[in-house]
């Protein structure tokens, strides 16, 4: 797991920094590829949207522990070999 990667993939998440078209196509590939993933597990959290509190179904990889979404946006890559043949 890459720290700084996962940062940055929350920051694009929480619209803190800019996601580009081509990142959000990467993405996009990426998480086709780790839905259908046996290590990718479903878990969800609270969040305030719209000033109420919903519950928000999220993907994270249990071999390395990340969030799918957030590392999705990030050079960081899949630790299995999942992602090697999806360029950006």
């Amino acid at each position: 797991m890459n720290i700084g990667a996962i940062i940055d993939g929350w920051a694009k998440v929480m619209r803190m920094r800019k996601v580009t078209l081509a990142e959000q196509d990467l993405s996009k590939a990426r998480l086709i590829v780790c839905s259908s993933c046996e290590y990718a597990k479903e878990s969800s959290c609270l969040e305030f949207i719209n000033d109420e509190v919903e519950e928000v179904k999220n993907m994270y990889c249990t071999k390395c522990l990340c969030p799918c979404l957030q590392k999705s946006l990030t050079n960081d890559l899949c630790p299995l070999g999942k992602w090697d043949n999806i360029k950006p």
